[in-house]
């Protein structure tokens, strides 16, 4: 058998997210007789102690600065005894840190844009600077892959031979419907309960203020609706302060991160994620694919994912009103409902599927390899 194609996976850190869900999905689904992963994080987490537990080689660098060149002899020590064909970023931290490595050895670097580090919300110098970092990485990369249509049409300063598009993907055999009166029980809800679901970190990216002021609307009409909220972050002081001044804390159930996520988004009727800026967001995608409808940002990757009142719901971030609205009609117009829940499974089997995901990306591992040969 032919040597393993080797790669050196390297992300940011190790904890809950969609960046991380990606690496997870891809690493372990990879054809193992093809490819070899070696992992590098710079900060721990449970995913690094996942990695680590499962038997692949696993490094952790502890770093909070992009371009840390006090790691490039580290890292290449990495490169040298593991015999790394491929680096593979996964993305701005992991590429800014690993990127001068892969040119040093004139190793192939692949690049998976997880969103754009520039946004609208950011001021005039920092957009300017980071705008700029992703020129750089993505000039120098060998393939940069965007997760979603609307992330590639903003990387106009990459030569259209190197991009690529291959949207996030999930396992539809795990992410599905489950005996949801079961599972309720388990997290001490009723039958009756009408959850809405807000299973992401708790930063001004995903909004999480707007949620709960939605939520608020509706628990003043609604003594069934009820809010799961499953992770922390720099929010969270002002989520639970939230909580307390408006005296919802009976109505609103709230977790750390945890690993039953499929479990949790069978406990919700209903995922809503009033993100500023998503690249495709995994949350979204696998609560569709257990027949979850979702009321999302009209932004960045989500219109790629939801058709407006045919798989979900499209709202605008901050407008409270019309995201409690848009939650009410799904609350009480069942057909509506079944409608949307159906759709929203069809479309991720279709068209967000793990196999497709990963299989694209092999086929870029391959064609680099192929490259660098001839």
């Amino acid at each position: 058998m032919s040597k393993r194609i080797k790669i050196l996976q390297t992300i940011r850190q190790a904890h809950f997210g969609g960046g991380e869900t990606h690496l997870k999905n891809l690493v372990l689904n990879l054809d193992h007789e093809k490819f070899e992963s070696v992992i590098l994080t710079f900060k721990k987490g449970s995913l690094y102690d996942e990695f680590r537990e499962s038997g692949l080689s696993t490094y952790c660098f502890e770093t909070n600065i992009p371009f840390n060149l006090t790691l490039i002899n580290r890292i290449n020590d990495i490169i040298k005894n593991e015999e790394i064909d491929i680096v593979h970023a996964h993305g701005t931290r992991g590429a800014s840190n690993s990127i001068l490595n892969a040119l040093f050895n004139n190793i192939p670097f692949v690049y998976t844009v997880h969103g754009w580090s520039f946004h609208s919300e950011l001021s005039i110098l920092n957009y300017f600077i980071r705008k700029n970092i992703e020129r750089f990485i993505c000039k120098s990369a060998a393939k940069v892959i965007c997760v979603s249509n609307a992330n590639l049409k903003q990387a106009s300063f990459i030569k259209p031979s190197k991009r690529a598009l291959i949207y996030n993907g999930v396992d539809t055999n795990i992410f599905k419907q489950l005996d949801k009166k079961e599972i309720r029980e388990n997290y001490g809800l009723a039958e009756r309960d009408f959850v809405i679901g807000f299973l992401v970190r708790l930063n001004y990216q995903k909004n999480p203020l707007t949620v709960l002021k939605a939520c608020k609307i509706l628990m003043n009409k609604y003594d069934n609706v009820k809010i799961l909220i499953a992770g922390e972050g720099e929010l969270k002081d002002e989520v639970d302060s939230f909580i307390k001044n408006e005296n919802i804390g009976g109505r609103v159930i709230h977790f750390p991160f945890r690993k039953d996520v499929v479990e949790m988004l069978n406990a919700i009727d209903l995922y809503l994620l009033p993100s500023f800026w998503e690249g495709l967001p995994y949350g979204l995608i696998e609560a569709m694919a257990v027949k979850i409808p979702a009321v999302a940002s009209n932004v960045d990757g989500i219109p790629e994912v939801i058709q407006n009142y045919f798989n979900g719901i499209l709202v605008q971030p901050n407008d409270v009103e019309q995201i409690a609205d848009a939650t009410e009609k799904l609350m009480i117009d069942n057909e509506l409902y079944s409608k949307l829940s159906k759709n929203a499974r069809d479309t991720i089997v279709e068209k967000f599927s793990l196999s497709k995901m990963v299989s694209e990306t092999e086929k870029i591992y391959e064609e680099l390899i192929s490259n660098k040969k001839n």
